[in-house]
């Protein structure tokens, strides 16, 4: 189970993992990118385009991957690129709430040992959520007659939580000179905006006494605040292999900034 909390990424596997959606909390899951360790979940991002495939490996596996793999991991494995061929591909789509996406991939082989693989991803989504206040700020020029305070310059166009503003660029190379060595190197850059994603704080409401059932509408709530997601995540990641004929040494190292 894969959910968004206020834009950390929770990631559960058979019932195990962390909703603490503080910056610095640790998961239950460990999420790598290519073999590497992602140590905070807030840093993933919108990696899932031009994937080879995803491992996922039920937990504990803190021998294997090291710390906070107590339920699991999760391998986001990206596609490498191919000597032989040079092309191109492009991905269009279109949903709900103005959904708009688009993936492109550059692939291309400059001899039979050294490859560069360009791909990007870009989606942006109107709020699948309502927000009840803006309607009132609209119709009778504030809140004050509910004791809350919103500034005038609102003007009502308070856009509720759930728009999606992702772009994301990554570039790989391969470099294979012989038959024991290979050096493959990523680098990514990927920004997110939009109104950011709403948090599920059901505590207080159930404390209460109060159910979703009792909700006309559970996707129109109040926000008397623009809520702003603001993301700039980069990296650099390296795997280096050299086969000895009987074992293999594998280097993977990386440097990765995230700014939330």
């Amino acid at each position: 189970n894969i959910s968004n909390q206020e834009g950390k990424i929770e990631v559960y596997l058979r019932g195990i993992g962390s909703s603490d959606s503080d910056f610095g909390s640790d998961p239950a899951v460990a999420t790598l990118y290519n073999g590497i360790y992602l140590p905070r979940p807030r840093s993933i991002g919108p990696m899932f385009f031009d994937v080879e495939r995803v491992e996922v490996a039920k937990g504990p596996q803190g021998t294997l991957r090291g710390r906070n793999a107590v339920g699991g991991t999760i391998n986001i494995i990206s596609k490498r690129p191919d000597f032989d061929e040079y092309y191109g591909q492009a991905k269009v789509g279109v949903g709900e709430y103005s959904f708009r996406e688009v993936e492109a991939i550059l692939n291309f082989g400059v001899s039979d040992d050294l490859a560069f693989r360009l791909a990007a991803s870009w989606e942006e989504r109107d709020p699948y959520m309502e927000n009840a206040a803006a309607d009132i700020i609209q119709d009778t020029g504030g809140l004050a007659g509910q004791g809350i305070r919103v500034q005038d310059s609102l003007n009502g166009n308070l856009q509720a939580p759930g728009a999606i503003d992702d772009t994301a660029v990554r570039l790989s190379m391969l470099w294979e000179p012989g038959d024991r060595f290979s050096a493959f190197v990523l680098a990514d850059y990927v920004e997110q905006n939009g109104s950011s994603i709403p948090g599920a704080f059901s505590g207080r409401s159930i404390a209460a006494g109060y159910d979703i059932e009792d909700l006309d509408n559970p996707y129109r709530q109040y926000f008397v605040s623009q809520g702003r997601m603001d993301n700039e995540i980069s990296g650099i990641a390296a795997t280096l292999n050299y086969d000895f004929d009987t074992w293999t040494l594998e280097y993977n190292g990386s440097y990765r900034e995230y700014d939330f």
